[in-house]
């Protein structure tokens, strides 16, 4: 992250206001991956970064989770 916005592993300052900016976003940070299943059931948040395979149990479910692979 702090590569890809002008800093480098010794020069992190890039990456802290990136992530600063993208806090207001942030709803809930999972303590564990079947924490952050039940928020995807409970529709308490509707991104987030999530194994594929957890993808699939939802979708087998009916939900409605789409897996995107960023470039």
């Amino acid at each position: 992250m702090a590569d890809e916005n002008g800093g480098s592993i010794s020069n992190m300052e890039p990456a802290f206001q990136v992530l600063a900016a993208a806090k207001p976003n942030i709803v809930a940070l999972a303590q564990s991956t079947v924490a952050e299943l039940q928020m995807f059931e409970s529709e308490e948040v509707y991104a987030g970064m999530f194994w594929d395979s957890r993808a699939h149990e939802l979708r087998t479910k009916g939900f409605p989770i789409v897996t995107v692979i960023p470039p």
